[in-house]
């Protein structure tokens, strides 16, 4: 019974591992893919004196939302891996010894 509880807290936590890990992939790439568009729009607009209407719609907001984006991902990914850090350290100290096991010194 124990096996099988184990067997699928791992497949739930690949599956959570494997969706965190899709999501950084497609934060990172969206956050670079704007990065690219706004330095090309402000290069654009800098050409031939400083034209605004080369630059992006909303760049102000697009900006905010993407730093925050990159910014709570950061902070998402330290919080799941300090977690993950302290449940399984708390899983290895609540293992009792084996049996076959002996202590050192005898």
């Amino acid at each position: 019974m124990q096996l099988m509880e184990s067997r699928q807290s791992l497949s739930f936590h690949k599956l959570v591992g494997g969706t965190l890990t899709l999501l950084d992939i497609s934060a990172l790439g969206f956050y670079a893919l704007w990065f690219v568009a706004h330095d090309a729009a402000v290069d654009r607009s800098e050409e031939h004196g400083f034209d605004p209407q080369q630059l992006l719609a909303n760049a102000y907001w697009l900006w905010a939302f993407a730093n925050a984006t990159l910014l709570f991902l950061i902070v998402l990914n330290v919080i799941l891996i300090v977690g993950w850090r302290r449940q399984r350290n708390q899983n290895h100290q609540a293992q009792p010894p084996r049996p076959d096991s002996q202590p050192i010194g005898r």
